[in-house]
């Protein structure tokens, strides 16, 4: 008697887990009927032509990056869309110092101060100098089909120098550890 409760037991356990697991899975495959209200990289032939699909780009003198938002009206649209560019740009920065600075601890070990809390702390923040700099380079807007909304495109830009610049003023408590930072073989790949 006690067997067969068990086995009861895990039989209604198996059901459970398999039914939440195929939910889970339906839930992450439907899509929702709701429009995005952000759209980082449209997908469309329409796209003008300084529009690229690549969120990010650095080059030798800067860094530029594109998104795409949905709004009600042009100015809407356009708005979020240099928002969502900035946002994106920021968090490319913040990425890459994180990645420099972890490539630079392995190159220059722990002595080197690359991980010590305040500097980690202010590291972080130094994407908070992309608002200070960056300026935006098009925007456009374009009709979603089907639908009373517009999408907006937008290009921003901040110059490599000044960005520079910046990030020398936001670590300057942190002046010879950000030095040794700049100075080491991973941070030529900033």
């Amino acid at each position: 008697m006690h067997r067969t409760g068990i086995r009861i037991v895990t039989f209604i356990l198996s059901a459970v887990v398999l039914i939440a697991a195929a939910c889970t899975t339906t839930s992450n495959t439907t899509g929702s009927p709701e429009t995005p209200q952000e759209d980082t990289a449209p997908k469309d032939d329409a796209l003008p032509d300084w529009f690229s699909e690549e969120s990010v780009i650095y080059d030798s003198s800067g860094v530029q990056a594109y998104a795409g938002a949905i709004g009600t009206d042009a100015a809407s649209a356009e708005t979020k869309a240099v928002t969502q560019a900035t946002t994106v740009l920021k968090q490319s920065i913040s990425d890459r110092l994180e990645t420099v600075r972890t490539e630079a601890v392995q190159e220059l070990g722990m002595e080197s101060g690359l991980t010590n809390a305040d500097f980690l702390i202010d590291l972080r923040k130094a994407d908070g100098a992309v608002d200070d700099i960056v300026s935006i380079q098009q925007t456009d807007t374009m009709p979603v089909e089907g639908q009373n909304s517009v999408r907006g495109l937008a290009a921003v830009e901040l110059s490599k120098e000044e960005l520079m610049e910046q990030l020398n003023k936001r670590m300057s408590d942190h002046e010879d550890t950000w030095n040794a930072l700049k100075e080491s073989g991973a941070f030529q790949e900033f």
